[in-house]
């Protein structure tokens, strides 16, 4: 059995794992908003919007048959479409003082429509309250990071997927995190494509949906030592009373 101060001391350890969480959960939505196209012959036809706490996004194909000017695409060629988006009112400057990339996660959940999407991008921007960039752009792919493939496919089995994406396995941006402090919002895409076959015939189900996006942030080793610091004088406090 496990003695209190023991078992306290392992919870301790635990904590600095979960970190503070900058997200939006659509709710109260207000930032821009941008659909955009993504591969393929690029006739499709790309909408987002947020209703009911959630941002989602609808694919409508550019197949219209015995239209010689709107030819079906090829089913070895992928397309699809996505948006771009601020997430502001979490962020506030001062909350990621870290310039270690490892310390940041980029999260949300996915869930999607019968179609299946098996392919996916994400481009990222911290940026100040004014709009100004503060550490260039980053990518990642469903390609070259497992988190997004599995998710992607996951949202397309019927589930809704948590995303979790360390900025270490982003590219792009400096060589060296720069100093974030004064970050008060991101600017986060979201692309994900298909090859012909995968899309529905009614283009209302070639859905997708994003919900509770945002960064999570481990706390620095500083912030860690203090949190342990504080629980290791209440458990000898404890132990002086007893």
């Amino acid at each position: 059995m496990f003695k209190p101060a023991l078992a306290s001391l392992l919870l301790v350890g635990a904590l600095p794992a979960a970190g503070q969480s900058y997200i939006e959960d659509f709710s109260t939505f207000t930032s821009s908003l941008n659909p955009g196209d993504f591969g393929g012959d690029f006739q499709q036809t790309t909408t987002a919007s947020v209703a009911g706490n959630d941002l989602t996004v609808t694919i409508v194909t550019g197949d219209t048959p015995g239209n010689p000017n709107d030819p079906a695409p090829s089913a070895a060629q992928f397309y699809g479409g996505g948006f771009q988006t601020v997430v502001t009112d979490p962020i506030a400057p001062g909350n990621f003082t870290s310039t270690d990339e490892s310390d940041y996660f980029i999260e949300f959940d996915l869930s999607a429509s019968a179609s299946t999407f098996t392919r996916g991008t994400i481009f990222l921007k911290f940026r100040t309250e004014a709009g100004a960039d503060v550490a260039g752009q980053y990518s990642v792919g469903h390609n070259n990071n497992a988190n997004l493939a599995a998710g992607i496919t996951s949202a397309f089995a019927g589930n809704t997927a948590p995303v979790s994406i360390n900025l270490a396995d982003f590219f792009g941006g400096p060589a060296t995190l720069p100093d974030l402090s004064t970050v008060g919002e991101i600017q986060f895409a979201l692309y994900l494509t298909a090859n012909d076959a995968a899309y529905e015939a009614n283009s209302a189900a070639n859905t997708f949906t994003v919900d509770n996006l945002g960064v999570r942030v481990i706390p620095e080793p500083a912030s860690a030592a203090l949190l342990a610091g504080g629980a290791l004088c209440l458990i000898a406090r404890r132990r002086r009373t007893a």
